[in-house]
């Protein structure tokens, strides 16, 4: 059942509060998924106070099986292996053996040639009236997964603004598709980003360990996150050449906060990603770059070495000559107007927003 307003999402925690209470723990974050493969996900959730945890599992035709978190604590996550490929499973977290907290259902990527819909959105963790605009427009997209371009928790990616500004917002989302975000600027205000860390379940680089840039498959494309506040790290410069380098995948996309290509507002393109950036992902074939920290949405021509190509065809490509860039940051925070127009840049507005992908075999609809 979709929950698209602000009090259909507090009747859902208070339900999940109220089937909390015969254990004496109650549920403070509902379950949220992370990294699904073809053949396993993660659950997560949080409670109140120190409890015991597990989840139920099965598909739409099974019987039931369980995976208990090895731990007793407030922040629980159990990992599902042995899935099938694209295959709807339903799931219960049970707390302290007592308390069932609902029923949602998850589904596992598919096999490569499958199509999926994921969404890209950025600069939303306000909790108001915006963010649940279009936190209810992504929840009817029905999407397989998102990207988070960044500054996820406003002002400073406080740990004590995860939940109300996060997972209470998406939590209908969150609960049946997987969301994969990128810190922006905001979000590593507060201990150079710890609280982001601390808070996610994502997957780590082979560099430095850290879930601040990293990589995942879905279907047949490959998606990168990169850390666009650390643009002077040449490790991870190196990473994403032999990541991209590595990947067989028909569609590479990548995604980060601060833009390297925007009509001028509040924030300008920036020169240095273009200077680092823009070699990697035309030697590596990049398709998509999606981006924030603009609190709007912009769109290029195809850009190839700085310039853009294949201007003549407007809206629809095929086979275009460079990678197109997207700006995606009006997920909540005030919009911000433009100042001025850049020419690679083919669509411009200040508006929120989510954007929407299909991606279908050899097509990708944006």
């Amino acid at each position: 059942m979709k929950r698209s307003t602000l009090p259909a999402l507090v009747s859902l925690l208070l339900l999940l509060f109220l089937t909390g209470g015969a254990s004496g723990a109650f549920p403070t974050r509902a379950p949220s998924l992370w990294k699904v493969t073809t053949n396993s996900i993660l659950i997560a959730w949080q409670t109140d106070v120190p409890s015991m945890g597990k989840v139920l599992y099965r598909t739409t035709s099974g019987s039931f099986s369980e995976v208990a978190d090895s731990a007793t604590g407030t922040a629980h996550s159990v990992t599902l292996t042995g899935l099938a490929p694209a295959t709807q499973y339903i799931y219960r977290v049970v707390i302290d053996d007592i308390s069932v907290l609902g029923e949602w259902t998850f589904h596992t990527a598919p096999p490569a040639a499958a199509p999926f819909r994921f969404v890209a959105f950025g600069d939303c963790g306000v909790a108001d009236a915006n963010q649940y605009a279009v936190a209810a427009r992504v929840d009817s997209l029905n999407p397989d997964l998102g990207l988070i371009l960044g500054d996820v928790i406003y002002e400073g990616g406080e740990a004590a603004n995860f939940t109300p500004r996060y997972f209470t917002p998406y939590s209908s989302i969150i609960s049946r598709a997987v969301f994969y975000p990128v810190v922006g600027n905001h979000d590593i205000v507060t201990a150079n980003g710890q609280p982001f860390l601390d808070a996610f379940y994502l997957p780590t680089n082979s560099k430095n360990g850290s879930e601040k840039f990293y990589s995942f498959d879905y279907g047949n494309a490959h998606f990168v996150a990169i850390d666009g506040n650390d643009k002077y790290n040449s490790e991870m410069y190196d990473w994403i050449e032999e990541d991209l380098a590595a990947t067989t995948k028909r569609w590479r996309i990548v995604y980060f906060h601060q833009p390297m290509y925007t009509d001028p507002s509040s924030h300008l393109s920036d020169l240095d990603l273009q200077f680092y950036l823009e070699p990697i992902f035309m030697n590596h074939k990049v398709d998509l770059v999606l981006q924030g920290h603009n609190h709007n949405y912009c769109r290029t021509y195809p850009i190839a070495n700085g310039a853009a190509v294949d201007t003549a065809q407007g809206s629809s490509y095929r086979n275009p000559g460079g990678i197109i860039y997207v700006v995606a940051g009006g997920g909540g925070r005030g919009l911000y107007p433009f100042i001025g127009h850049d020419p690679v840049i083919r669509s411009a507005f200040s508006v929120f927003h989510t954007l929407a992908v299909d991606v279908a075999g050899d097509s990708l609809y944006v």
